[in-house]
């Protein structure tokens, strides 16, 4: 989560550039004599805009890096969740086994299976809870801490479009289907909302 935060907090800070064309202080016109300090006004202009377009590319690069983390954590929970069906698979092998042994002497063979068929069951349940849970797309938005209650828009960008930033209200975020995850910040300027489908 410490990374996520990073990249939001560079993604608020450089975004407030990324829809502004780059605009050179001085002109030169030819036959003139250019001075070198607004030769160097220029420059440094260049090199601040490269600057800001760097951090906004180490932000999507910290995005991506961990919602892969989050792809690798949810893919491990459904492969603990596949083993452990495969050891129920194996028990209800061998309950299946010695029911056919003792089904003359004991009449409970219909109540084990019964019972293996409710884990099996219970386990299907808890898988497709898991595969339900695999976000399929996030939503970052920095904001105020008073956003949920207020009016304004704060911008959002979506974890499927990173390059991309949107202008959202709270209001608009859930009319949108969005579900609250997780917030985080200072608690008392900044806030980062994370939102998932």
């Amino acid at each position: 989560m410490t990374v996520l935060f990073r990249a939001l907090v560079m993604l608020s800070v450089a975004s407030t550039s990324l829809a502004d064309p780059i605009t050179l202080p001085n002109s030169f016109t030819p036959g003139t004599r250019a001075l070198a300090t607004e030769v160097n006004e220029n420059f440094t202009t260049l090199v601040t805009e490269s600057n800001a377009q760097d951090l906004r590319i180490t932000a999507v690069a910290d995005i991506n890096d961990a919602q892969d983390q989050q792809v690798l954590t949810l893919t491990g929970r459904v492969d603990q969740q596949d083993q452990q069906v495969t050891v129920l698979a194996q028990r209800a092998d061998l309950l299946d086994q010695s029911s056919m042994a003792l089904m003359a002497e004991v009449g409970v063979q219909g109540q084990d299976i019964a019972a293996i068929t409710t884990d099996i069951d219970a386990q299907d349940q808890r898988i497709s809870v898991l595969e339900s849970t695999i976000v399929s797309d996030q939503l970052f938005c920095v904001t105020a801490i008073n956003w949920p209650v207020s009016d304004a828009a704060f911008p959002c960008r979506q974890s499927s479009d990173p390059n991309t930033i949107r202008n959202l209200t709270f209001v608009q975020v859930l009319a949108e289907g969005w579900v609250g995850v997780s917030a985080g910040g200072d608690f008392n300027n900044r806030m980062v909302y994370i939102f998932s489908q």
